[in-house]
């Protein structure tokens, strides 16, 4: 076999006809398929829980869904704009596929490394520590994320997200707590409430960076001990009030029996 011969046959070689992503990580968040030639035509799979981006030399061209695709003029209206096909195209072209995987991500766990300063109606600036988990998936239009948090980065895991992910939940949790003006009493005593609260608030925040918040749970709350103290002893008066009036309910009730008879 000739020289020539051998060329083409490894450019004929690397030609894809077949795009897709089989295998799974559980801490993949992106893949590219990055090879040399894909022909007019070739099969595009995505599947579940999967959307395609063809990148063409770092610019975001067509976006695709779960489905099956014949890539062709006709199915990449954009990218064919940014390769000056007029008339179509014969030839293989060059473009990086990357597989944005829109799974879950579950129970990544958050924490405050040093005590949070926040007001709280009843005793004004406090220190608190708290720690909780929560879930997240890449937004099924990725294009925010991308350009935003992965970038052109080939293979883009939680590991390349999860410290910064962190930072940025202490921080909008903590914006939330200032914000709301909560009671202290609910920072300790309902954190389901507190948690689905604070889910909800903070989910535009995250939407701006192409991330959906699906769960965020405070798992606990250390209040200064003077506030611990203090909250203990309003309790202690509340439940001593609401027995005394029982009492009090009970001998009147009592009373107007003995009267009665």
């Amino acid at each position: 076999m000739g020289v020539l011969r051998k060329i083409k046959q490894l450019l004929f070689d690397e030609i894809s006809e077949i795009i897709e992503w089989i295998v799974h990580t559980p801490e993949t968040i992106i893949w590219c398929f990055s090879h040399a030639n894909i022909k007019n035509g070739a099969k595009l799979i995505v599947r579940k829980e999967q959307v395609a981006v063809l990148v063409n030399k770092g610019q975001i061209a067509d976006v695709y869904e779960q489905g099956r695709y014949d890539l062709t003029t006709v199915n990449m209206p954009i990218l064919s704009t940014l390769k000056g096909w007029k008339y179509g195209f014969t030839s293989p072209f060059k473009v990086d596929v990357y597989f944005v995987n829109t799974k879950e991500f579950l129970n990544f766990e958050w924490g405050t490394e040093n005590p949070l300063l926040i007001h709280i109606p009843e005793f004004g600036a406090i220190r608190l520590r708290a720690f909780g988990s929560y879930s997240f998936r890449v937004q099924d239009d990725p294009i925010v994320f991308i350009r935003k948090i992965a970038g052109t980065d080939g293979k883009f895991t939680t590991e390349s997200i999860i410290e910064q992910l962190r930072k940025f939940v202490i921080a909008k949790f903590t914006d939330y707590l200032t914000e709301s003006n909560i009671a202290a009493l609910k920072l300790t005593s309902n954190l389901n409430e507190l948690s689905n609260e604070a889910t909800f608030a903070m989910k535009n925040d995250f939407s701006e960076y192409g991330i959906e918040l699906t769960k965020f749970i405070v798992e606990k709350v250390s209040l200064p001990k003077a506030v611990e103290i203090a909250l203990d002893e309003r309790s202690s008066k509340r439940i001593v009030g609401k027995m005394a009036t029982y009492t009090q309910m009970h001998f009147t009730d009592s009373f107007k029996d003995v009267l009665t008879n």
